[in-house]
């Protein structure tokens, strides 16, 4: 007669779905693309998962399986995230200050409507929804240098007048 033994952990555990759910075994940090109304720009969320019922979790998560990480759930349910956030950014105007936190509770919302589908899991909270775009980095060191060239620009103006105002100064001086 065999005997199965479980361990469970009975408090939340972290999760950050920004790894590549389609790559067993991956360590590597893969954002989420998504798509939004002008820009596709990657996703990571961080969020904290618990076992809710334990018999449902062995039941979906461990079929075929001798063990269970967070990775296997992590990668099981990325798909459903996914989904989610590109549902909620897809007509959203995401600018180079990244999700807004109205847009970010949005997120969060929808996602704890979907515990029907985590299967056993439950979600405790969501610390943070960050995203990233080049065209966003780029914006920001264009910004940066067009800040800088104004400010040049008019420091060189207000130079410039002074040393007119002091030219003018000087010739009166010698006409005089």
């Amino acid at each position: 007669s065999n005997i199965s033994l479980y361990f469970k952990v009975d408090k939340p555990f972290p999760a950050i779905f920004g790894y590549d759910p389609f790559k067993t075994g991956s360590d590597s940090f893969m954002p989420m693309k998504v798509r939004t109304r002008l820009f596709d720009i990657e996703v990571c969320v961080s969020m904290m998962l618990q076992i809710s019922d334990f018999r449902e979790c062995i039941k979906y998560y461990m079929t075929g399986k001798e063990s269970l990480t967070t990775g296997d759930i992590q990668n099981a349910v990325s798909p459903y995230i996914t989904r989610i956030i590109q549902d909620v950014l897809r007509n959203e105007d995401i600018d180079e200050n990244g999700i807004t936190p109205e847009i970010s509770g949005r997120i969060a919302a929808r996602l704890l409507e979907t515990e029907r589908f985590l299967f056993g899991i439950k979600i405790t909270g969501i610390p943070e929804i960050t995203c990233r775009n080049e065209d966003f980095d780029r914006f920001r060191t264009l910004a940066k240098e067009l800040y800088c060239s104004e400010k040049e620009l008019d420091y060189l103006r207000r130079t410039n007048e002074f040393k007119n105002r002091l030219a003018a100064v000087e010739n009166e001086q010698k006409v005089t």
